[in-house]
């Protein structure tokens, strides 16, 4: 099966935007029959479609071809990640920091990146801060 819990995402709106082959469409329906949990997610995309340039007046057919490039993440971005997720060797931290003095670009995609970064505190879910608070009040 082509579609999985990893890509489901990109094919389903593709799915929506019924930019698949017969094949891709069966597996979508597939993927969505053997894992129901799915079917809300794609039932909330194909509610939210937006009308077609053809039903507007005076407006043409405007389709973007390379959308699947839009689910590609820039060489910039990767750099990006690997600093902020400390991947980088000490040699490769230094040229990035150096590159973030005279690209302007890159330091702001690196903000943008810092913002979205989760950070322990953020991944606590009421559940497991109430677990926390339990543990605390058993010790002594």
């Amino acid at each position: 099966m082509i579609v999985n819990i990893h890509n489901y995402e990109a094919y389903f709106l593709l799915y929506v935007d019924n930019e698949l082959s017969a094949k891709e469409k069966a597996e979508v329906e597939l993927f969505v029959q053997q894992n129901p949990f799915y079917q809300n997610e794609l039932s909330l995309l194909q509610n939210s479609k937006l009308v077609s340039n053809n039903d507007l007046p005076g407006e043409g057919n405007l389709v973007y071809e390379d959308k699947l490039s839009l689910y590609q993440i820039s060489e910039l971005d990767t750099q990006c990640l690997a600093y902020l997720d400390n991947e980088m060797s000490t040699s490769e931290i230094k040229k990035f920091e150096q590159s973030l003095q005279v690209n302007p670009s890159l330091l702001i995609s690196l903000t943008q990146w810092r913002k979205s970064k989760f950070t322990i505190e953020d991944e606590l879910t009421l559940d497991s801060a109430f677990k926390i608070r339990s543990i605390k009040k058993k010790l002594p």
